[in-house]
């Protein structure tokens, strides 16, 4: 089952989407004309012996779009594109069914179907993320983003190794009417170090056979590796460094709870420290100074396979 996490809703006055793309290798910008576009990402975990067995088939909801003609031993056969169409929760979330991974892509929402006139941005992220940020130019719009993917090592699972885990980073699309699909291929990146990869795509748009601006989407997505998270220790202490209060919630109850631990601040405190402890024995700390505007902290909690979600500590 996907499990859906916040994701970010931005207006803006732009009619155009534009994305940027950028690896380890060094790539020319693009620039094409706006019709079905690159969105951005979705992160599926596997291994080097294996994939999801979901990919590409039917009864899991892809569909057939088009072909690609494949030569071989002098031969020319087609071999069908399939793609994975998302779909919308109650909550208006959007998600790719029989296929859990971590969303990062931006996309426009309408407000009325057929009225291209009226839309928002929205970026859906699973990742830890500040957000979208835009720059606004007489030549047009730049969208940049970036996220960072926490993971770790599944459990039970004789077969994972550090050496044979890789992330398929799976393209998503929006077509002109809204809709927005998964194709079933993409890169993989695999170990367990740390790494990053850009996406840089130019979009023009035109009225009247004339170009009016070029938009750019930059997406970055940073892969960290980091050890299980065992629990979460707030402590609020006074000016004096006095120790007030102490609450402890472990990983397990974050992934069972509803995804926040609101707390108060104690008459007396100045500060809080968020204390994550760690399998490997690790401890990270965070200060939370108290001030007029509540303060958070985001702990990443790791389930069975490994993948994290966001646990958010607040103080008001």
């Amino acid at each position: 089952m996907n499990k859906l996490r916040k994701s970010a809703l931005i207006l803006v006055p732009i009619l155009l989407l534009a994305l940027l793309c950028q690896s380890s290798l060094a790539q020319p910008e693009q620039t094409h004309d706006w019709d079905t576009h690159l969105a951005g990402f979705y992160l599926v975990r596997g291994t080097t012996d294996s994939s999801p067995t979901s990919i590409g088939d039917p009864e899991a909801g892809w569909e057939e779009a088009g072909s690609t003609p494949v030569s071989a031993y002098g031969r020319t056969f087609p071999i069908p594109d399939m793609i994975l169409k998302a779909q919308a929760n109650e909550q208006g979330e959007m998600y790719f069914p029989n296929l859990e991974g971590r969303r990062f892509f931006l996309v426009k929402e309408y407000d009325t179907p057929g009225n291209q006139e009226e839309f928002a941005y929205r970026l859906y992220s699973d990742l830890e993320s500040e957000g979208l940020h835009m720059e606004v130019t007489d030549l047009g719009t730049t969208h940049t983003a970036s996220g960072t993917l926490y993971y770790t090592a599944p459990l039970n699972d004789p077969t994972w190794t550090e050496d044979n885990q890789v992330w398929n980073t799976y393209q998503v699309w929006q077509e002109p009417d809204g809709t927005v699909y998964l194709e079933d291929g993409g890169n993989s990146y695999g170990g367990t170090v740390n790494c990053s990869m850009t996406k840089t795509v130019t979009y023009r748009e035109a009225a009247n056979g004339q170009a009016t601006q070029e938009n750019t989407l930059k997406l970055t997505i940073n892969f960290r590796y980091i050890s299980r998270l065992t629990q979460a220790t707030v402590e609020q202490f006074t000016n004096g460094h006095q120790l007030i209060t102490s609450q402890t919630i472990s990983a397990q109850e974050m992934l069972e709870g509803e995804g926040t631990l609101e707390l108060t601040w104690a008459q007396d405190a100045a500060y809080a420290l968020v204390s994550e402890q760690y399998a490997d024995g690790t401890v990270q700390r965070t200060l939370l100074e108290r001030g007029d505007e509540p303060v958070s902290h985001t702990c990443w909690a790791a389930e069975e396979s490994g993948m994290t979600v966001p646990f958010s500590v607040s103080l008001q």
